[in-house]
């Protein structure tokens, strides 16, 4: 069984060999960093990934004859079809008139890994007959399409990070109930929501003074300067 994804990596291909998701973002955006953290983590499993990049980029933990370079969406489903895949994961809101027609013709079911709040031509999207489901990263994001047509064919997957294995399993409850410490991961711009957090975080200091508020990020995150 295979399950392929299409990454295209162009923007970030220039960064050279990625380590192992595992090690953590090494500075890619959140959509980048959770589709490969996938590819990794399932590279052990039955299901195995094939990662079809625009770009040639290794990415530690992911084998490279499991990658394939192609020239774009519509490429892509014409590989995962020829290698008889399950489906197609892919980031919708990017597709060019040939991607369209391949995806209108798609003969295979596709996954559509949406990150944030509704993508360019959503509607478009929805009326594929091969699209199958929405994949969506919290539950938060699944409440604020409750009243969308997508909702129906939706499915939380929650934001992956790959973790090493001797950092899994559960937290003891005695050092959950002993933190004070709250990270916020992301771009520091509205669409995120930071300004709201910033705007309550006087009122959860006060109520827990040894608070500490951690933040991973920049207003540049996605800036030349990053």
């Amino acid at each position: 069984m295979r399950l392929a994804f299409y990454l295209d990596n162009r923007a970030i291909a220039g960064r050279g060999a990625l380590p192992h998701p595992g090690q953590g973002n090494p500075g890619l955006g959140g959509t980048e960093y959770a589709a490969l953290a996938v590819v990794a983590l399932l590279a052990d499993s039955a299901l195995q990934p094939l990662l079809l990049q625009t770009a040639p980029q290794a990415v530690g933990g992911v084998d490279p004859a499991a990658t394939v370079v192609v020239s774009g969406l519509a490429e892509a489903l014409a590989v995962a079809a020829g290698r008889q895949c399950l489906a197609l994961v892919f980031r919708p809101g990017f597709a060019s008139p040939a991607d369209w027609s391949a995806l209108e013709r798609a003969p295979l079911p596709l996954l559509a890994w949406l990150h944030n709040l509704g993508c360019h031509q959503q509607a478009r999207y929805e009326a594929l007959p091969a699209l199958r489901r929405w994949l969506l990263v919290s539950g938060a994001q699944l409440d604020a399409f409750r009243h969308s047509r997508l909702s129906r064919a939706a499915a939380v997957l929650p934001n992956p990070v790959a973790v090493p294995p001797e950092w899994r399993g559960p937290r003891p409850w005695s050092e959950a109930e002993a933190a004070r410490d709250l990270a916020y991961v992301g771009a520091i711009t509205p669409f995120k929501a930071f300004d709201r957090l910033a705007r309550q975080w006087g009122l959860i200091a006060r109520a827990c003074p040894q608070a500490r508020l951690l933040v991973f990020g920049g207003a540049d995150l996605y800036g030349e300067r990053a």
